[in-house]
């Protein structure tokens, strides 16, 4: 069951829909509800296998002629079996530690060497959620993933309240004249 719903999670968020983008956020959280490094990893490979199927009739955009389905295919379950590694390693179900162990694996999948393919990072939601805010939205990204597994309603509350500030005090850049 969560593997499907993180696969929907992920096929949704990554829909092409701005505003879906937020909704990312849940695939981590999910991983919280995991019984096993082999349910938290088919949970996260069907989240980025759902997210990046894109990639499959897109190889023949990118490629050209040599661009098949199949080498789609192949971009997009090798990217989703490599993304799922730390969420599977570092996987745990001790209360404290799981609430580390969530933000490094967003860490490990959006940062260099894995964030190069780190498309569908929950990362990505800080810039729609907390516009211009910069780092400190990264930042707050995190100690939600971190602190919704040890006190859950108050943390959504707290991501909930930030995101209406950033979005209240937001103004649109003004285009150059000409």
């Amino acid at each position: 069951m969560l593997p499907a719903l993180a696969a929907a999670t992920g096929a949704i968020a990554w829909s092409g829909h701005l505003a879906t983008i937020p909704l990312s956020l849940m695939a981590p959280l999910l991983v919280y509800h995991a019984k096993s490094r082999k349910h938290a990893y088919a949970s996260m490979f069907c989240y980025y296998s759902a997210a990046t199927w894109p990639l499959i009739p897109g190889a023949r955009a990118f490629f050209g002629l040599r661009g098949t389905p199949l080498i789609g295919l192949f971009l997009c379950l090798a990217a989703a079996a490599l993304l799922a590694v730390p969420w599977g390693l570092l996987f745990t179900q001790a209360r404290g530690r799981a609430a580390l162990s969530v933000p490094v694996c967003i860490l490990l999948t959006g940062l260099p060497p894995l964030g190069i393919i780190g498309w569908a990072s929950p990362l990505l939601s800080a810039g729609v959620l907390f516009p211009c805010s910069k780092w400190f939205g990264l930042a707050l990204i995190i100690a939600f993933l971190s602190l919704f597994r040890l006190k859950p309603a108050q943390s959504a509350v707290c991501l909930t309240f930030c995101a209406f500030v950033f979005h209240f005090q937001y103004t649109q850049p003004q285009l150059p004249a000409g």
